[in-house]
């Protein structure tokens, strides 16, 4: 008990990750691929509230599913209503998994990095990413979402 309420105390969003969402759904349907078990994926979103920002939530619990099947990124594609591949943008933090299943999709793949310098001549095939970001807010910059300034 002592664990769990220690992890959920500590779990939170990364920074910009909130107001980035709120800017792009705004603009765009956003989604989630997600693997692991289902009770587990959907109760990280709640307790980070994060859950209400997304149009879909797409979870495969089969092996057979899991990144870099495209089985989920199509699954996803079809519950939005979308059916080109090549404007939608998926970002992900494993070159393995997120990059190269977003890239067998023909999606503009966008890995997420907060701590290595990668550098992106360097990769080559599936694995190389459109684009590299170190922080969620450059996700506007590739879209094209202007990101205003608050006054205190």
């Amino acid at each position: 008990v002592a664990y769990h309420s220690e992890k959920h105390a500590l779990l939170r969003p990364f920074p910009d990750v909130v107001l980035t969402l709120l800017l792009l759904m705004k603009e765009l349907k956003i989604g989630v691929v997600s693997d692991g078990i289902q009770e587990k994926q959907w109760e990280k979103l709640i307790y980070l509230g994060l859950q209400h920002f997304f149009e879909t939530v797409v979870i495969n619990e089969k092996k057979s599913n899991q990144k870099p099947s495209t089985y989920g990124f199509q699954k996803a594609l079809n519950d939005l209503g979308i059916d080109n591949p090549a404007k939608v943008i998926y970002v992900g933090n494993s070159l393995e998994r997120d990059i190269v299943g977003a890239n067998r999709m023909g999606l503009v793949s966008i890995l997420y990095s907060p701590k290595k310098k990668i550098d992106i001549d360097k990769l080559t095939g599936e694995e190389k990413p459109d684009y590299i970001i170190n922080r969620i807010s450059k996700i506007t910059d590739i879209v094209g979402i202007k990101q205003k300034k608050l006054a205190l």
